[in-house]
């Protein structure tokens, strides 16, 4: 009795999640119909004159893509659509999908509506995922959207370095489930990955990033409606700095010293790490804010990340003379308010 019922729950909850394309994520809306629809190399991908101007780069896309999962190549045309072919719609009426939804309607042919190009390019992920399963796809109608505005994913390079290519293949597979954003940490004990006009040696000598890869970079980001957001790692997380310029460091012992977790997940203090920058010296200001003016404008996105975690505890704040000072003579009573 125990096996039948357990059979049953399992039955029903899986039920429930096979009803729908299986695609990642999981499409909002789903109204499934009878029979299927069959990818053929005969069909087209079609949509208008006016809305191949805008699309013209996402279609050419698609085509390469679809090809790649499902070894068909199908031609473009701007006419009307016929049986088995795949249509793209600038327009829809449906309000709740808003810039980034689609409305997807399978049947004798495939109809994906959306209000901007970047609903139009999700509708292509889902196509292509289901694609790749299998050529014959069910029919049905999806509303999908998002439900969270930023979606993505934060890749440390600092810590171990991936080469463009690496980073390229990752943004494509964010762009696959439908993520927006890549935050990638260039900097921080281990290494400053940007390779600097204005300080020389600064990066990481043979493992670093010019501005031609950022700039191609964020061009390949941008191609698949991935933001790249930026991180230079202050005041802390800093040994990369202060080992290229020793003047930035904290004299006091209790501001150069590192935190390491060990495997068994207990705190360690690393001495003379020089791991924090010096915050109360003008000149240690004046130098962060030159890095800074050298790689922000060099970033697209309206966001650039100074991480600003880890500027030691407590106790090694007040325990560095030259920081309580520079914090009474600011008028705060605590040195995190200076920080």
């Amino acid at each position: 009795m125990r096996v039948f019922f357990l059979f049953a729950v399992l039955t029903l909850s899986f039920g429930s999640v096979i009803s729908q394309p299986l695609v990642y994520p999981n499409i909002q809306d789903w109204t499934a119909a009878n029979g299927n629809f069959k990818l053929s190399g005969d069909a087209s991908i079609v949509c208008s004159e006016d809305d191949y101007k805008r699309l013209q780069h996402d279609i050419l896309q698609f085509q390469d893509d679809l090809e790649s999962v499902s070894g068909v190549k199908l031609k473009f045309s701007s006419g009307n659509p016929g049986r088995g072919d795949i249509q793209f719609v600038l327009s829809t009426d449906i309000e709740k999908i808003g810039m980034e939804g689609y409305h997807m309607d399978i049947g004798k042919i495939i109809v994906v509506r959306a209000n901007s190009n970047q609903g139009i390019f999700y509708g292509m992920q889902t196509l292509l995922q289901l694609f790749k399963q299998d050529g014959k796809v069910t029919r049905g109608k999806a509303v999908d959207y998002p439900k969270i505005t930023m979606r993505g994913f934060m890749m440390d390079v600092a810590r171990d370095f991936f080469e463009v290519e690496y980073i390229e293949s990752v943004i494509r597979k964010l762009a696959w489930m439908k993520m927006n954003f890549i935050h990638i940490h260039f900097t921080d004990r281990e290494a400053f990955r940007l390779k600097s006009d204005l300080f020389p040696g600064l990066a990481h000598p043979t493992e670093h990033y010019t501005k031609d890869d950022i700039r191609r970079l964020q061009d390949y980001a941008a191609r698949y409606y991935i933001m790249l957001i930026p991180e230079i790692e202050m005041p802390a997380h800093a040994s990369s700095y202060t080992e290229y310029n020793p003047y930035l460091a904290f004299d006091c012992a209790s501001m150069r010293v590192g935190h390491k977790v060990t495997e068994n997940f207990e705190t360690s203090d690393q001495v003379n790490w020089k791991f924090t920058v010096d915050i109360t010296r003008r000149e240690v200001r004046t130098w962060l804010k030159a890095v800074l003016d050298e790689w922000v404008p060099l970033f697209d996105a309206p966001y650039f990340h100074i991480g600003g975690d880890e500027w030691q505890y407590d106790a090694n704040k007040y325990a560095c003379p030259e920081l309580m000072e520079a914090t009474r003579k600011a008028g705060y009573e605590y040195p995190g308010d200076l920080f």
